[in-house]
């Protein structure tokens, strides 16, 4: 009985000490007042337990109590690690509430679910921009007289205004961040001897660079770009990207909106999701390099009027124009063999002229008036509201058409005659 009472007041011990590490440890973590207080409480409570005075009127029990204060010194634990993880996962949503710096934002995030939907996320402002536009938006590969004179403007970066390091092949330079004033700048092709090969992301989102810059020249010297690079910069007018870089990184101009214009390097071969979305751009062009765009690359670009797109894209993703609200004719180049169903959701598009490298057509446009079917056709399901007109090629002799396609517009009599040889059964609108 004297070695169980050993081994009981043993354990006892150990208990106890791992209370007053327990103890110890809690005042190091950021619950440290709560857990302080909850593991000195449990010191006294295991001091005060019934179990040991049990033992002492009754040896034979000396063991059982030895194992119930273990046992005790276990449940405390469990319970304080509750309670710790409990606090940090509140502190965890408060900063997913507050959408911590480098978080892309959920509506650039939403995935294609069947039916198209805004995003959740609304603009409160179309366009923020304080510019006026003085002329009407045209396709062009050209900067602007406005352009050029801002480019002008731009002074190069000192290296005392950059903070920089070692690209991960210790071969260049990856700019951090700038903390300069100036508001149009070029940035140095080269810091301390070595090129400048790459820009981290954010370095000019809004919500990070403190100066308002309005005009950014990127060196040739660079080949990567990080996401959201001018994210949510409102001040932003001009950014001269340089020639070597081959994709436009996700948000890189998003939410951008002073931005009217900007020139696509012909080295560019990706655009990722939401590159251009609530920006400020009126005309673009893709260039032909461009072989891949990726969701809602112009979303809610409300302004803008004009896309000229590469041929060598075989597919139109979801949303890439979604409720770009200003857009008149649309053509989309030979070479595009697929458009997602909603890829024009919500957009104003008058006039659409498809490729002949289409065999099938299935998406959802409202507002077009004018829509020129490709020689190529064979299977239509669209759904045209507010069609007016439809052109049709002499060469095109059969469609399977879906039986709602034209149910909601009322084209000329000749047109209704045409459709009808072509395979078409459905309604036409009075």
């Amino acid at each position: 009985m004297a070695e169980e009472e050993k081994e009981a007041e043993s354990l006892g011990d150990k208990a106890k000490a791992a209370a007053e590490k327990l103890k110890a440890s809690a005042e190091n973590l950021n619950a440290g007042k709560k857990a302080k207080s909850f593991a000195g409480k449990a010191k006294d409570a295991i001091n005060k337990l019934p179990f040991n005075t049990m033992a002492q009127k009754v040896p034979a029990l000396a063991k059982f109590a030895a194992y119930a204060n273990y046992a005790f010194c276990v449940l405390v634990l469990l319970l304080l690690v509750l309670i710790l993880r409990g606090g940090k996962g509140k502190s965890s949503d408060t900063m997913a509430m507050s959408e911590p710096t480098g978080a892309i934002p959920a509506w650039a995030l939403n995935d294609y679910d069947g039916d198209y939907h805004e995003v959740d996320e609304p603009v409160e402002n179309k366009n923020t921009s304080s510019k006026k536009k003085t002329k009407p938006a045209e396709l062009t590969t050209k900067w602007s007289k406005e352009a050029k004179k801002a480019f002008k403007t731009a002074k190069v970066v000192p290296e005392s205004d950059l903070r920089y390091e070692l690209t991960d092949d210790e071969e260049g330079v990856r700019i951090t961040a700038y903390t300069g004033t100036a508001e149009a700048i070029s940035l140095p092709s080269k810091i301390e001897g070595l090129p400048v090969r790459e820009i981290q992301k954010e370095v000019f989102a809004g919500d990070v660079v403190k100066a308002p810059v309005s005009v950014v020249i990127i060196p040739d010297s660079v080949t990567k770009l990080g996401s959201m690079l001018f994210y949510k910069n409102t001040d932003i007018e001009y950014v001269q990207l340089p020639s070597a870089i081959e994709a436009i990184p996700i948000l890189c101009f998003g939410e951008c909106a002073s931005m009217e214009e900007i020139v696509i390097p012909n080295s560019v071969t990706l655009i990722k999701g939401g590159a251009f979305a609530r920006s400020g751009i009126r005309a673009i062009v893709i260039p032909d390099s461009v072989i891949e765009i990726e969701e809602k690359t112009f979303m809610q670009c409300h302004d803008l009027e004009l896309v000229q797109l590469s041929s060598n894209i075989k597919k139109l993703p979801y949303g890439i124009l979604g409720e770009c609200e200003s857009l008149g004719k649309l053509i989309i180049p030979n070479g595009v063999e697929e458009i997602n169903g909603y890829s024009f959701g919500g957009a104003s598009i008058k006039e659409l002229v498809l490729p002949d490298s289409m065999t099938e057509m299935s998406f959802f446009v409202e507002d077009i008036k004018t829509i020129n079917l490709p020689a190529s056709l064979t299977k239509c399901t669209c759904i045209f509201s507010g069609l007016e007109e439809v052109i049709i090629p002499n060469t095109l002799k059969q469609v399977e058409f879906g039986e709602r396609t034209f149910e909601k517009s009322h084209p000329s009599l000749a047109t209704q005659k045409r459709l009808r040889e072509l395979g078409y059964k459905g309604k036409f609108a009075q």
